[in-house]
């Protein structure tokens, strides 16, 4: 006896809400956290879009709106939503800005620095010998010197500025990525496959680049994403302290050295950058945890 439309209908409602159901439940088992998620989307599209997406640019001047507070305030304007500083300039607008050049220096440090550190830790954990023994003192000793100290000593010889704090970055960071992946790199050079390869003929360097390294590439995803939120902390860090990005560029670290003088009557000038800088290296490490929980089988998760 075939179905009535009636229940062919509710039949085939009741398996597109099925359907519907399942991102959301795929989201709260295996998914990646949600807050976190987005977060570091918020993060990216302002990059991206920069003050397209605000009302006014990071570097406008207006005397008439200076230390404006928050829209909800009594005192605020619904035009600057986030109020102003001591010149007048949007705050909102320079968070923005400020998302641009922490994405810019946290991108280039992971990326150069991990492709450099990745590419050390191979030479020196595969081929190892007198050369991958110089490499391995080089990155011991490049850990053992205090970042701060490092960032100190480079940007006394380069100068501040946003292209000397990406090298000063780079520099910096490439010996985790080092250390890394030349002990992953030992640990899957006396595999079965990898013996079987020499045994076939295969040469070292195809084996290194072909073998070795693509199953070495979970772990190197995993510290990338951990890094990027610890290089925007860093790089806030310098600018604070007057060794990164120089006016009249924006960082997050500009921003809250520019309040220090203002913080006990214009809160909300150290608050939102502080509370971007929290969120942001909060929810990458938050990003990194579950992605090491779905790539690293040795993490028990």
């Amino acid at each position: 006896m075939s179905e009535s439309p009636d229940a062919r209908a509710t039949g085939l409602l009741r398996r597109l809400r099925a359907i519907a159901r399942w991102p959301l439940r795929l989201a709260r088992k295996d998914g990646p956290p949600a807050l976190a998620t987005l977060v570091c989307a918020a993060l990216f599209i302002a990059a991206l879009c920069g003050t397209a997406i605000t009302p006014f640019s990071e570097t406008h001047i207006d005397f008439e709106s200076v230390m404006l507070p928050p829209a909800w305030e009594a005192e605020g304007a619904i035009l600057h939503p986030l109020g102003t500083d001591q010149l007048g300039r949007d705050v909102l607008s320079r968070l923005v800005a400020g998302a641009q050049v922490s994405l810019l220096v946290a991108g280039a440090a992971v990326i150069f620095g991990g492709v450099l550190g990745t590419f050390v830790g191979l030479i020196a954990g595969y081929f190892g010998g007198v050369t991958g023994a110089l490499l391995n003192r080089l990155t011991e000793a490049f850990l053992a010197l205090p970042f701060i100290l490092m960032a100190l000593a480079l940007v006394s010889a380069l100068g501040p500025g946003l292209w000397n704090i990406i090298i000063v970055m780079i520099l910096t960071n490439w010996a985790r990525y080092a250390r890394l992946v030349r002990s992953e790199v030992i640990s899957i050079k006396e595999r079965d496959f990898v013996m079987l390869a020499r045994i076939a003929g295969v040469s070292r360097v195809t084996i290194a680049l072909r073998h070795v390294l693509p199953n070495a590439f979970n772990s190197v995803a995993i510290l990338a994403v951990l890094d990027v939120g610890r290089a925007m902390m860093l790089e806030s860090a310098l600018s604070f302290l007057g060794l990164g990005v120089q006016p009249p560029s924006v960082s997050w670290g500009v921003m809250l050295a520019d309040a220090k003088s203002f913080m006990g009557f214009a809160w909300w000038l150290a608050l939102f950058p502080g509370l971007v800088i929290f969120l942001s290296v909060l929810s990458f490490s938050a990003l990194g945890d579950w992605l090491q929980s779905r790539l690293d089988p040795r993490s028990g998760l």
